[in-house]
């Protein structure tokens, strides 16, 4: 009997470990490679996917040169949030949206003027910069510098307020927890809008504020996360935090950057679009003008539940159509002085050519093996004083996903947005939402 035993014993550990093995092997992650991005479609390439295209798990391989590599391995079952039976993606025309025209008046008039000047750390900060896209043709060895400068200093509005009514974090059993949370930005130098000065009096020396509060559930409402962006891009970003447990706000160390927001995916580092950065601490590499597939919703059918594969948390067909945009591709990683300690080993960012804003990005833990896969999915925004639409990095409507493949756990925000004079009266102070003492306020 206890042979007996032992023997069925030795089976099941043999046919766990085998279980384990094959597990393993199905999760496994590939690492930082350029040849990973070589693989996608670059924009001269005759290759396309025509409007009225479906894409399904049955054919989703013979497209997935136009494939973000984070979604590839989704489809792959590198996840536990796995992409349904059902799934499809319908495919529709491109859509040309041009940044805002004073932006690119700003664009014309002022980018002659601008370069890049080496520091001593290897890193680069710019010279001559007023408005406007700093380097609208990136060209050269620096080429990837002066794209993520560009993402840098994309149009954003001198007041944007987004509303997170949706916030979801899944974990590997299902398990979900969620918040709903407010943020208001106001941008004080580098403006493009219609009435406004370029740099605002009385800025500060900031380019930049952030503050993000978090309204539910009640046992974490009221903290709140302000970001300070000096005009000197060189200069260390502050982070601030209000703890209502302790009823004040604390200044935060540098590797606070790296801590969780509200206890999701996304890094203080991820707010922005992915791109929260300091420009002068990263060097970075252009891997090509690329033709990738993304989503951009015509309107906001995508907060309806029935639009949304569970629990990928992905837009069904019903949600929009997708559209094959040209993107800039580049790899950005902090320079060796800056890196230690830091959370990403490196991050490729996937930047629509149109408005210079980060559709997706590919997120690689310090080894160097893939983590993260943050996908960007944009409701274009209103500008009240034109009419025009933008994405405005940042502040933007739309449909945000950070999947972490290596922890399995995802957070998905769904968002509402509002520029300049659309802001809502009780966000347009901007001593109460845009400096460390208006963090005294938050339980007032």
């Amino acid at each position: 009997m206890f042979r007996k035993n032992r023997a069925i014993y030795l089976a099941c550990a043999l046919g766990m470990a085998f279980q384990a093995v094959a597990l393993a092997q199905e999760k496994e992650l590939p690492k930082y490679d350029d040849s990973l991005y070589n693989t996608l479609a670059s924009a001269d390439s005759k290759e396309t996917v025509a409007s009225g295209t479906k894409i399904t798990l049955a054919n989703w391989q013979k497209y997935q040169q136009f494939l973000p590599i984070g979604m590839r391995l989704m489809l792959e079952g590198k996840s536990v949030f796995k992409y349904p039976a059902d799934f499809e993606m319908d495919v529709g025309p491109t859509t040309p949206i041009p940044l805002p025209k004073k932006f690119r008046d700003h664009t014309e008039k002022y980018s002659r003027q601008v370069s890049l000047v080496p520091l001593p750390t290897g890193g680069y900060t710019m010279k001559g910069y007023m408005a406007g896209a700093p380097f609208p043709d990136p060209s050269g060895p620096t080429a990837g510098v002066e794209l993520m400068y560009d993402n840098y200093y994309t149009y954003q509005p001198y007041l944007g307020q987004i509303d997170v009514p949706i916030s979801t974090s899944i974990d590997r059993y299902m398990s979900q927890t969620g918040n709903v949370v407010a943020c208001v930005h106001f941008k004080r130098t580098h403006l493009s809008d219609p009435g406004m000065p370029v740099n605002l009096p009385n800025n500060d020396g900031l380019y930049l504020t952030e503050n993000c509060e978090v309204l539910a559930p009640e046992q974490s409402r009221y903290v709140t996360s302000l970001q300070l962006f000096y005009d000197d891009p060189a200069r260390v970003q502050e982070t601030y935090a209000f703890i209502p447990a302790l009823r004040r706000s604390l200044r935060l160390s540098a590797s606070a950057r790296c801590a969780p927001f509200a206890g999701g995916d996304f890094t203080n580092d991820d707010f922005r679009n992915g791109m929260n950065l300091q420009p002068p601490i990263f060097d970075v590499k252009f891997l090509g003008l690329k033709k990738v597939l993304t989503l951009i919703f015509d309107d906001f059918a995508f907060f309806d539940k029935k639009n949304v594969y569970y629990p990928t948390m992905f837009p069904r067909p019903s949600a929009g159509k997708w559209q094959l945009r040209d993107m800039y591709v580049y790899e950005a990683h902090r320079l060796p002085a800056q890196n230690r300690g830091y959370c990403y080993g490196s991050r490729v960012v996937y930047l629509d050519k149109d408005q210079l804003d980060p559709m997706w990005l590919d997120l690689y833990d310090q080894n160097l093996k893939y983590w993260k896969f943050d996908q960007n999915l944009y409701k274009p925004t209103k500008i009240p004083e034109t009419g025009e639409m933008a994405f405005a990095s940042g502040t933007t409507a739309g449909w945000y996903t950070m999947v972490d493949l290596q922890n399995e756990h995802e957070t998905v925000a769904w968002i509402k947005a509002a520029f300049g004079s659309d802001v809502p009266a009780q966000y347009r102070d901007y001593n109460r939402w845009g400096t460390p003492g208006g963090l005294s306020q938050v339980m007032q």
